[in-house]
């Protein structure tokens, strides 16, 4: 399939410099670790065994793994998947795509994916390969992004061509239902590091359920993408708008207070000597 092949030549993957593995922990940690906590709470694990679909350079698994899980992933870039086994040491992932075909080296508690399934043009041949990788009465645990209960336009810019679904919580549920997993939760404020994503908990139970039951009405959807959809957008924007910046500089701040009220000598030391730094170079 030529949507596989794209993805397998590394052409949707930016090419950037390899992150460093010390940086990219603590960025693992700050990014993933909320969704990490919510997959165990969801789930009933402090720990366990887990899969993840798409799992890049890594990153989820780390924090999986700082936590006591067993890891195992899945990748079609090559190269993101030889830097999570090399320099990560997540000697579980694998360079390929999830298909009805796949064998695991051993069925796992929970499969997780982030920002994947919005990605795969063939969702039925991806769910096939999530029940041959998951225990019976394990979980997936699926983060997507999405346009409903949005707080920026950016739940818009989510439909592009890289993006063959944008789901809400009743069409996820819906391809859930029809591949023998019961929804149990999900949330559309997980966590403020992506605004305009959605969280979803689904059961394996091996029963088929009435997929019927989480039906969208398309009259529906197209009234919220035309009317309900900009209205957020607008109403939200004051504190929304440019979010990016207000979140780095809320985790800065956040980071400076329990710094300071970690050790007050060593927070003035360091403010001091980056102030004096600052002074120097503008004096150049």
């Amino acid at each position: 399939m030529a949507l596989d092949a794209f993805y397998a030549a590394a052409k949707y993957r930016q090419k950037h410099d390899d992150p460093g593995a010390k940086e990219y922990g603590q960025f693992a940690e700050w990014y993933f670790g909320p969704k990490v906590d919510y997959v165990s709470r969801l789930c009933g694990l402090a720990n366990g065994s887990v899969f993840e679909v798409g799992c890049g350079f890594g990153a989820a698994l780390l924090a999986f793994r700082s936590r006591g899980w067993t890891c195992q992933g899945i990748e079609p870039d090559a190269h993101c998947a030889a830097y999570a086994r090399g320099q990560l040491r997540l000697s579980g992932v694998r360079t390929g795509l999830l298909g009805p075909d796949f064998s695991p080296d051993h069925k796992v508690d929970v499969v997780f994916s982030n920002h994947a399934f919005e990605h795969f043009a063939d969702l039925d041949a991806v769910m096939q390969g999530v029940r041959a990788v998951l225990k019976p009465g394990g979980f997936i645990v699926t983060v997507v992004p999405t346009y409903r209960e949005n707080r920026s336009s950016m739940s818009k810019r989510w439909m592009n061509s890289g993006h063959y679904s944008l789901f809400s919580h009743a069409s996820l549920s819906h391809l859930m239902a029809k591949h023998g997993f019961e929804p149990t939760a999900h949330t559309y404020r997980g966590w403020l590091t992506e605004i305009d994503e959605l969280w979803h908990c689904a059961r394996f139970t091996g029963a088929v359920l009435d997929a019927a039951r989480f039906f969208e009405d398309p009259r529906a959807v197209e009234r919220y993408l035309s009317v309900t959809n900009p209205v957020r957008t607008v109403l939200y924007y004051p504190v929304f708008d440019r979010w990016n910046k207000k979140r780095d500089l809320f985790h800065l701040l956040r980071a400076g207070v329990h710094s300071f009220l970690r050790s007050p000598r060593d927070f003035h030391r360091r403010a001091y000597a980056r102030w004096q730094a600052t002074r120097h170079n503008s004096s150049r």
